[in-house]
């Protein structure tokens, strides 16, 4: 008798270890949904979750595939946007188990957001099962067969070419050909070529450069910047210059970086980089395209420069310390 209680205090003491990374996991992926008082407060909830890894992916596929049963609006927008960092967080962590939670939300969201965020999210999980998804996706969205055809037709052309599947080439190549196709949707379909190492929507991405409608344009310019030509450059040089808005300026700087990158070797691209992000610390698009680029190379001196990265205090680097952090977290 007395053994037979001595084994049940041994178990439930087991179960105090084994329970708390559990529920803090849990617990933080919860978080998401809280007002926060602070950016850096939320960001370090999102640290914490990506810290985690794969052991916190069940939670965030619920939390992405969770229904909202409100009527407040504001309600309704800190769900969606818990749900956009979810999807983000399993695109960072890249674990196939969410594939077909993410799939679901794909072709069957009504929420923009949504829809792109969980495409990237397959694109960047990666793998034949990422790529089955997103061309059974495209497919259906040709056939017009979901409520927000467009929406997923274009939101999957972007994510083939993040998924770096090389028989996304003649998928592309056919959408580039595809005269139903909008402009926007064929200088996306470009740049996914782009990712993929082919130029053949080049000209479809200069001419965008023309447009008067502002998204044409900027999408055009982000376009060149991934595919790599002399006249890519050439074309995008002008919108850095002094005298241009600062939306076009920027999104050039960043194309015209990328450009160079291309052409460094592996440890001098990486170099490059990180002045790239130093003295862009506070711009979004850089800090993404930079960090995501070093986590993808995954050499020696990619992770020494996303670790002193992830170590800068001051204030002004706080963006580009937390994009470090996470990336560093989620490297397989």
């Amino acid at each position: 008798m007395i053994k037979k209680a001595f084994s049940i205090v041994i178990l439930l003491l087991l179960g105090l270890f084994i329970m708390p990374p559990i529920s803090f996991a849990k617990g933080e992926v919860s978080r998401l949904k809280e007002n926060f008082s602070s950016l850096e407060q939320y960001r370090n909830v999102i640290e914490d979750i990506a810290d985690q890894g794969d052991s916190a992916v069940l939670e965030l596929i619920e939390l992405a595939n969770e229904k909202t049963w409100t009527k407040s609006a504001k309600q309704i927008r800190k769900n969606r946007n818990a749900k956009v960092t979810a999807l983000n967080l399993l695109g960072e962590i890249a674990s196939a188990s969410a594939l077909d939670t993410l799939e679901q939300i794909l072709i069957y969201s009504d929420n923009p957001s949504l829809i792109i965020n969980s495409a990237r999210a397959i694109g960047n999980t990666g793998g034949k099962k990422s790529f089955k998804i997103l061309k059974k996706a495209l497919r259906g969205a040709n056939k017009g067969i979901y409520s927000r055809s467009n929406k997923i037709k274009q939101a999957s052309i972007i994510a083939i070419g993040l998924c770096g599947d090389k028989r996304g080439i003649k998928l592309l190549r056919k959408e580039l050909n595809n005269p139903d196709n909008s402009e926007i949707t064929l200088i996306y379909t470009a740049g996914s070529l782009g990712l993929l190492g082919e130029n053949e929507g080049f000209d479809i991405a200069a001419k965008g450069l023309k447009s008067l409608t502002p998204r044409i344009r900027l999408s055009s310019i982000r376009a060149l910047g991934i595919i790599d030509t002399v006249s890519s450059e050439k074309l995008i040089e002008p919108f850095t210059f002094f005298d241009v808005k600062m939306t076009y300026k920027k999104t050039a700087r960043l194309s015209m970086a990328q450009l160079e990158c291309n052409k460094a070797s592996k440890d001098k691209k990486a170099e490059m980089i990180q002045n790239y992000l130093t003295s862009n610390p506070k711009t979004t698009d850089f800090i993404q395209w930079g960090t995501r680029k070093l986590k993808k190379m995954n050499t020696d001196k990619s992770r020494e420069i996303l670790q002193d990265f992830s170590r800068l205090e001051a204030p002004k680097y706080s963006l580009l310390r937390h994009a470090a952090k996470i990336k560093l977290k989620t490297l397989k």
